[in-house]
């Protein structure tokens, strides 16, 4: 129970930031990383009911959000750079793209309907933090960080 109240407050800090104190991205996917990489068992158990695509969306988000974070500073004095830190952003745009690609080709179908993957991802949110109906609130945070 306790990993799942971590989890969610992680998540909502995220999500939903508050003014004061400033939240430090990576070392929130740092942590998000670190708590599903040492608890993967028990998350595991819990996500049982979903194939492993299904799970993977977790992870996939995890690591999309970590890229864009690391990116965004160098989005900054785009004249000040050189042609090789422009090669450089350039490539680590086309890999943030072609992980963006991979996310959106995810199978995420089950039984009953096709379901986006950041609909998966909001199911597979409200299951490992044991709150079931918020997805909508999820969905809300996801819809705000992508603006």
């Amino acid at each position: 129970a306790f990993l799942q109240c971590e989890l969610l407050a992680r998540l909502m800090g995220y999500l939903f930031p508050k003014r004061e104190p400033v939240v430090d991205d990576i070392a929130s996917f740092n942590h998000l990383d670190r708590l599903w990489t040492e608890n993967q068992w028990a998350f595991q158990n819990i996500l049982d009911p979903f194939p492993a695509p299904r799970r993977y969306v977790f992870q996939a988000w995890i690591e999309e959000r970590r890229r864009i974070s690391r990116l965004q500073p160098t989005m900054d004095n785009l004249l000040d750079r050189t042609t090789e830190d422009k090669v450089e952003r350039l490539l680590a745009l086309n890999h943030l793209r072609t992980m963006w690609l991979q996310w959106r080709a995810l199978d995420t179908r089950d039984d009953r309907s096709a379901l986006s993957a950041e609909e998966r991802l909001c199911k597979v949110m409200a299951t490992l933090t044991k709150t079931e109906g918020t997805e909508d609130l999820f969905r809300e945070g996801l819809t705000d960080l992508n603006k």
